[in-house]
């Protein structure tokens, strides 16, 4: 509950996530806007673990932004949920967690 008294106040951030054909899912962060450039800065930021994961250094972007992109088998996509409620629902496991 600390956690998301501490969000009151502050702007919504969107849940980006990284999700398997499968049904595995898993958190890459936290963004205040849903476009490409995000999802291209976060691919960036956590490019080894994503590859480690993936199996591959390709990303292919979808044709809306908020539909988010492809690597493989993978998909990187918003969930539809916010951080607030990520805290009060449970939080996805973090890449950097899992690879």
């Amino acid at each position: 509950m600390i956690e998301i008294e501490r969000l009151a106040n502050r702007p919504t951030r969107y849940e980006l996530a990284v999700k398997h054909t499968d049904g595995r899912e898993y958190l890459l962060s936290y963004c205040f806007r849903k476009t490409r450039r995000t999802i291209l800065n976060i691919a960036y930021k956590f490019g080894p673990e994503l590859v480690k994961l993936t199996g591959t250094e390709d990303i292919t972007f979808a044709k809306k932004a908020t539909a988010g992109a492809t690597m493989g088998e993978w998909k990187i996509v918003w969930t539809g949920r916010t951080q607030r409620n990520a805290y009060s629902e449970g939080e996805l496991t973090f890449i950097l967690n899992v690879t």
